[in-house]
């Protein structure tokens, strides 16, 4: 690793302005969703509040259906492990591949 040979090549390759563009792109990633996720859940929050305020039929509903769709996912994805990636054949020695 203290050849110069290898100092060289790492400078050379190496490029700050590329990584400081990528590390600036993924924090600007990550401010637009800080930046939606509040107004984002108080305008769920007051719909859910509209509905069970004037619609107690269609509130019955809507939480019915988000209780069978929470354990609907669920239970696909234990059903997706099932059929998940193979396990590969044992060797001759009883170890894996």
């Amino acid at each position: 690793m203290d050849s110069p040979e290898f100092k060289s090549y790492v400078l050379k390759v190496f490029d700050a302005s590329e990584i400081r563009n990528r590390v600036q792109a993924d924090q600007t990633r990550r401010l637009y969703w800080s930046n939606l996720r509040a107004p984002l859940g108080i305008a769920v929050t007051g719909f859910a509040m509209f509905l069970f305020a004037t619609q107690k039929e269609m509130w019955q509903l809507v939480a019915g259906l988000a209780g069978s769709f929470a354990v609907a996912t669920q239970t696909l994805s234990k059903f997706g492990g099932i059929f998940g990636k193979a396990q590969a054949p044992p060797t001759e020695d009883g170890g894996e591949q």
